[in-house]
Parts: structure tokens; sequence; C-alpha cells
């Protein structure tokens, strides 16, 4: 992890988002587009110092090595990590399908997730292994070019048992639309909706998430792998939870800034959030 650039970024952020300004005497008005290959990804709450990090590295072939993610508590001096999933992706030959994740939590402590495909490269499988036994299992069905159904397992005491099933809806620019949740008896418990724009979604671009769902088993990341960025999702259950995230873009329709909004019965939150492109 690039630590130095790291604090540098957090430093600069403010956690606010509003510490770095332009200075008034830079007469460059139109600064070069960054490549857009996504480096890192920066969400804070403001008041609270602290943020959510997610840091990407690549290899010589484009492939995500480092997908680490971390939450940090910039209070404290020096500033201390309190949270964090560090991944790092094995591939076979020069193929940029995933067949391995190494986890490496704040404390050193190391685990792993295992990818399986289908004859089409379709993510059909991921078990996620704690202290060398599988205590997680994601597997994924293709009914349809429409639809995946999901189902989820965990580890209860002797044996992995059904947590849930969802059915993901896709639209034809495969996005996910709808997903419905279904609990561990099969019975329909709520859903979540969604809506996009038409602008470029960075985390799309990633190889990783073009074919798995899951880092670590639990933390299924359902719209990365869509090309645009959504914009507002409802998800109704025996509550109601929305989001709604309003997007800066540059000139070639990537995002620079945002501000996401959530908000619960327990009240509203808005997290400013800073794109870093190398």
């Amino acid at each position: 992890m690039k630590t130095l650039n790291l604090l540098i970024a957090i430093v600069c952020l403010g956690i606010t988002l509003g510490s770095c300004k332009k200075d008034s005497n830079d007469t460059d008005d139109n600064p070069p587009l960054p490549s857009h290959k996504l480096k890192r990804v920066i969400q804070a709450l403001p008041g609270v110092g602290k943020a959510f990090i997610v840091d990407v590295q690549y290899d010589a072939n484009n492939r995500v090595t480092n997908f680490n993610e971390f939450s940090v508590d910039s209070s404290t001096t020096p500033v201390t990590v309190t949270d964090a999933n560090y991944s790092f992706f094995v591939y076979n030959g020069t193929s940029e399908l995933p067949v391995k994740n190494i986890l490496t939590d704040e404390n050193g402590h190391t685990d792993s997730t295992l990818y399986f495909y289908d004859a089409q490269n379709r993510i059909i499988k991921e078990d996620y292994y704690y202290n060398g036994n599988v205590i997680r299992r994601n597997t994924y069905d293709y009914p349809s070019a429409t639809v995946i159904k999901a189902n989820s397992y965990e580890y209860l005491g002797s044996a992995l048992e059904l947590r849930g099933s969802d059915s993901m809806l896709i639209d034809a620019q495969n996005r996910i639309y709808e997903i419905r949740f279904y609990n561990a008896a099969l019975t329909y418990s709520g859903k979540t909706n969604y809506q996009y724009d038409n602008k470029i979604n960075p985390l799309s671009n990633l190889n990783v998430f073009k074919y798995v769902f899951s880092l670590y088993g639990d933390d299924r990341k359902d719209f990365y792998r869509s090309a645009n960025n959504y914009i507002f999702s409802t998800t109704i259950t025996s509550s109601t939870i929305t989001y709604t995230n309003t997007f800066i873009y540059d000139s070639g329709s990537y995002p620079v800034s945002a501000v996401f909004s959530y908000n619960s019965s327990s009240g509203t939150e808005n997290y400013n959030v800073l794109f870093q492109y190398y």
C-alpha cells in the first residue's frame, strides 16, 4: 500500500473534501484529463474525522492485483486504520479471470476466497475460507439473459446452510435494476431497485468486477459491474432505505466527486466522495 500517498490524499481531502483548492494565481484552466484508470475512492462523513477508502493497484496487463478497502480515523496522530480488507488477486497465466483472492485484515490475519466459473466464464461459485475452512459460499445460476439467481450459504455449527436466495434482474445495458430477496425458507422478504445515469462507472473498468460479485463472501458488490453510475436506490424490506448519489463529472464523463445520501428510519447521512485516477 502506498501509505505516504494515502496520507497525503487524506490530508488534502480534509475529510470534508473542501480543503484542497486551486490557487487563484493558477492559470492552467484546462488541465489534461486523467487516464481514467481508477486509483482511489475516498468516502468521508463530514465533521466526524473518519473515511472509508478503496485503493486499486494493477499489473503490467492492467489486471487488478490489489483492491484494498479500509477505514481510517484522522482524529488520531498518526492516522489510524480501524478496519481493513486488503485483497490480492491470483490469476492463471494471462487470463483476466481471478481464481483466488488472498485477504489480509488490519491485524495481518490472512484468509482467501476461491472463484469458480462455467464454460462461458460466468462466476458460479465463490468460497470464502477462514482459518482453512469454508465459512461462506455464494453460488450463481443464469436461468436467462436477464436474470441471475444468487444463493448465499453460511457455516453454522457443522455444515454450510442456506442463508438467503436473491434474484438479480438485468436490463439491456447489463445493469442490475432490481434485486428480489428471499430468506432461507425461500419466502420473499423485499427488494432493491436501482436507477442509473448515462455516465461511466470507473469500477466497471476493473477486470475483477466483470466476473466476481464478492471479495469475502458477504460483501456482494452488485452494481460494480454496471457501465453506469447508480444515482438512486430504494430498499424495501421490513423498513425502507434510500440512497441518492449526486455526481460531478469531468469532460470525459467520469466522476470526480459525489455526495452519497443515505436515508433510513434512523435519519440521513451525507457522505462526500472523491475519485482519483492514475
